[in-house]
Order: structure tokens, then sequence, then C-alpha cells
């Protein structure tokens, strides 16, 4: 394994849905960011 492939697409993708959900869930609390 490189030690870059956590740079990949897929990865890169599959953590930004994730910050897209948590960031969903924030706003819902009226969290932080806006």
């Amino acid at each position: 394994m490189n030690q870059t492939s956590a740079l990949d697409p897929e990865v890169v993708g599959d953590v930004l849905k994730v910050m897209k959900d948590l960031a969903k869930e924030r706003h819902d609390y009226g969290c932080c960011n806006a």
C-alpha cells in the first residue's frame, strides 16, 4: 500500500460525503458553521 493511498479520489469522496452529512446534522443543531 502507498502512504499516499489516503489521498485517493475514492477516499476523498467518502470523506467529503461524511463531512457533508456531519455538516447537515450540525446545521440542524444550529452549531458553529452556517
